[in-house]
């Protein structure tokens, strides 16, 4: 075949049309790649808004646990602190007696503990004698303090059952106002000190009150 010489315009126009075709060629491999890492960038943009789901779930627990766990410990803490203790269960009677000296016998029958405890005040007297530091009227004392276990026969004025433990101190007041012999009515706050020994019955301390307190035998 004999070669037959290209003019030098349809030579250019060849060699442009060949670079066109490859230019476009690498375009479309571009827009591919650009798409791919724009798909990408779209799942990671999912899995981290995943990933704060995860905390914000995680934090919502926990801030309920620690909310459930101060409640409990709370209402522990105040199950714990709080306490009760027996109420006691007295009844008191005073009856007053005259005589050479005339005297009040104060007593009060314990029956949760079953003890008989007994105060006497005395006319003529005088307040505060020894270590019995109990308030009286004037001219009146205490002459006694002591206290027996069993409330049978307490508030009748029966003898207090043997053995009878005196108290080792005392401290209050027996007071009323002073317009007879014989007062109707008086006030009693006193708390007597007992040494127990050997006896464990005997309590440290003993507590009588009575505000006021009626007076039998005027």
């Amino acid at each position: 075949m004999a070669l037959v010489a290209l003019p030098r315009t349809s030579l250019v126009l060849s060699l442009v049309l060949s670079l066109a075709l490859g230019l476009a060629a690498c375009g479309d491999d571009m827009v591919s790649t650009g798409a791919a890492t724009t798909s990408t960038g779209a799942g990671s943009t999912s899995t981290a808004a995943t990933s704060a789901g995860s905390s914000s779930e995680e934090s919502s627990d926990g801030a309920s646990t620690a909310s459930a766990g101060s409640t409990s410990d709370a209402s522990a803490s105040a199950s714990e602190g709080s306490t009760s203790g027996a109420p006691e269960d007295a009844a008191y009677m005073a009856y007053y007696m005259p005589g050479g000296l005339d005297r009040i016998f104060i007593r009060k029958a314990e029956k949760t503990s079953d003890l008989c405890t007994e105060l006497v005040v005395v006319w003529p007297g005088q307040g505060g004698d020894g270590d019995l530091m109990i308030t009286t009227p004037a001219e009146w004392g205490v002459e006694s303090a002591s206290i027996s276990q069993g409330v049978v026969g307490c508030l009748e004025l029966e003898p207090q059952a043997s053995p009878v433990v005196d108290a080792a101190s005392g401290a209050g007041e027996v007071l009323w106002e002073v317009t007879g012999a014989c007062p109707p009515m008086i006030d009693v706050d006193v708390t007597l000190d007992f040494i127990a020994g050997d006896l464990p019955w005997v309590p440290v301390k003993d507590q009588l009150s009575a505000l006021p307190l009626p007076v039998q035998g005027c």
